[in-house]
């Protein structure tokens, strides 16, 4: 059957005068038994939604610690969010879990959803069939046979969130393994699924150097004094549950991204879902550093799956602007490979030792630590450490869409070599994007990478080069979050000599290109902001003047391409 029946204590210190009466975020579809304070039961309405308000016997004294008990029952909505409260099996075994992010936790306890006041400790109760464990956060203090069933009883006494409270209960076959870091000796719990034990012993040990890695580059992890573990759930992905991450599968790359989320979204929690990137963003940033330093052969494709996961679409931005639209806090695309590649760029921009100074700075500071934090707080970290102004490159990449293509011309004259970069951008909320710019070189068996501060367009580079350049690379180690980039070398491109007329421009529906003497037009051609061919119908309306349909395109920059003779022409466009 699937149904609850709890029971919770909330202690509380009013910080306010005139406090009589307390809120509490919890379902609707839920029954309250009774509300106790001090003996007596307490008054109590459900206004709006699904909140409780109770109304206190009188007014309560500031500063004094103070306590209130719900006693509840009914059969939690299902299948809200992730989960929030799920009930089903695995070969044939019951197995109870919770995944409350981001607005779940109302569905199965009354609590306080708001990212601003974490609770400073819990206990978790749970009983249950002999049979079963109950996994949770913190240590296991106590576990008590009563007849047919057993008392788990978790404390956990750091600062924690409502949404990274959970349980998870089913037969587990359960194991440790020990991870020795800078703090000493951790214990990981795993709480598997027996029929899947065999396969995952030997997965999980992975997590070993993921936590001595991290322990060095991110901090101290954030809670020696209790635990780190995985509880497997029935859910396809993970869940990063404070100090036991719900685990669907035991993959290189999930245990990274959970673990990741015990210093970025655990210790320091965003302090609004608009900010979900300083959660997702980071903790898909640290799975790539496990790739890079723990498993390099597959660090370039890591890079290379995220980048053309963002390009795949012109717009977005890692900043989220929906917080009703869960779908959009995790939009995966944004909040988690977009994000990830923004740390990316920093880590290219600051220097990787700065950027994890930074970090680091971020994770510690007092009024962060333990509680919520805004990207502004992370910037100006990251700008105290690094000495640079990164204003311009937030509102670019942070609250900016979409994302360049550069352009490329190179030459060389003796020694000199000349380089000039151009670029285009694929949607209109970033005007330009400022980025240093690697540009690899190759030649007479010699080869040198040249970094240019890349403030316009059309900015012109002159270098000097020991050897005759052969082969020219744009950004060869992914750095840039960028599409498709052409390299041409003059000896490569020609000036078009007549005069041409692309209008309207912006345009909505139609766009006309007009010569002004005979040509012969061998193709015209138009690409997307991330380099697909995507031309439409084209007709020649008259001499010299060309007709192309854009009533369908998706809103964006575009490239018309036309070739004449020997001659290119590109010229950019914007449908609106």
């Amino acid at each position: 059957v699937f149904y609850i029946t709890g029971t919770v204590t909330s202690y509380f210190e009013p910080v306010v005068t005139g406090f009589n009466e307390i809120y509490f975020d919890f379902s609707n579809a839920l029954a309250i038994d009774s509300i106790v304070y001090n003996g007596s039961n307490l008054a109590y309405t459900q206004p709006v939604g699904d909140v409780l308000q109770v109304t206190l016997p009188s007014t309560l004294p500031q500063t004094v610690l103070d306590s209130i008990t719900i006693f509840y029952q009914g059969a939690p909505v299902a299948n809200t969010g992730f989960g929030s409260f799920i009930q089903s099996s695995h070969n044939n075994d019951s197995i109870i879990w919770t995944l409350s992010e981001p607005y779940g936790s109302l569905e199965w306890w009354p609590c306080k959803h708001d990212l601003n006041d974490k609770i400073d400790s819990i206990d978790v109760i749970v009983t249950t069939p002999l049979k079963n464990k109950v996994g949770s956060q913190g240590l296991l203090v106590n576990e008590t046979t009563i007849g047919s069933n057993k008392i788990f009883h978790w404390k956990h006494r750091y600062p924690i969130p409502a949404y990274l409270i959970s349980v998870a209960i089913t037969n587990y076959a359960a194991y440790t393994d020990v991870a020795p870091l800078s703090t000493g000796n951790l214990n990981v719990l795993n709480y598997v699924f027996p029929e899947d034990s065999a396969t995952i012993v030997p997965q999980s040990i992975g997590i070993i150097p993921m936590l001595q890695l991290y322990d060095t580059m991110l901090g101290p992890y954030p809670f020696a004094n209790e635990k780190y573990g995985h509880a497997q759930f029935g859910w396809s992905g993970g869940m990063e549950h404070q100090t036991m991450s719900s685990m669907g599968n035991f993959s290189f790359n999930l245990m990274a991204h959970e673990l990741a989320h015990q210093w970025v979204g655990n210790k320091v929690t965003c302090g609004s879902w608009k900010e979900i990137w300083l959660n997702e963003g980071f903790a898909t940033y640290m799975s790539g550093m496990a790739h890079k330093y723990l498993s390099p052969f597959y660090w370039t494709s890591w890079k290379e799956v995220r980048r053309d996961d963002v390009i795949s679409q012109p717009d977005g931005s890692v900043f989220n602007p929906d917080t009703v639209d869960v779908s959009r806090i995790f939009d995966g695309r944004l909040s988690y490979s977009k994000g990830a590649y923004l740390v990316h760029m920093l880590s290219w921009k600051l220097g990787e030792q700065v950027l994890f100074q930074g970090i680091r700075n971020y994770l510690n500071d007092a009024n962060h630590a333990y509680s919520y934090a805004m990207t502004s707080h992370l910037k100006t970290h990251l700008e105290t450490v690094s000495g640079q102004n990164l204003t311009e490159f937030f509102n670019d990449w942070y609250y900016g869409e979409g994302h360049p293509s550069y352009q490329v011309t190179w030459g060389q004259v003796g020694s000199i070599g000349t380089f000039t970069i151009n670029q285009t951008q694929s949607h209109p909320s970033v005007s330009f994007y400022e980025m240093p710019v690697p540009i690899y070189v190759k030649g007479q068996g010699q080869d040198t990478t040249y970094v240019f501060n890349h403030q316009f367009n059309g900015e012109v580079f002159n270098v000097t080069v020991p050897f005759t350049i052969d082969s020219v690379f744009f950004d060869p180690e992914l750095w840039i979050l960028s599409a498709n980039p052409t390299i041409l070398s003059v000896n490569d491109v020609k000036t078009f000599s007549g005069d041409m007329l692309m209008y309207p421009n912006p345009s909505k529906k139609t766009l006309y290109v007009h010569f002004s003497e005979k040509e012969i037009v061998e193709s015209i051609n138009v690409f997307n902001s991330i380099g697909q061919n995507v031309t439409p119908a084209i007709s020649e309306i008259s001499i010299n003047l060309f007709q192309i349909n854009i009533a369908e395109f998706p809103k964006g920059n575009y490239v018309v391409e036309i070739r004449i003779e020997n001659e290119v022409i590109r010229k950019k466009f914007t449908k609106i």
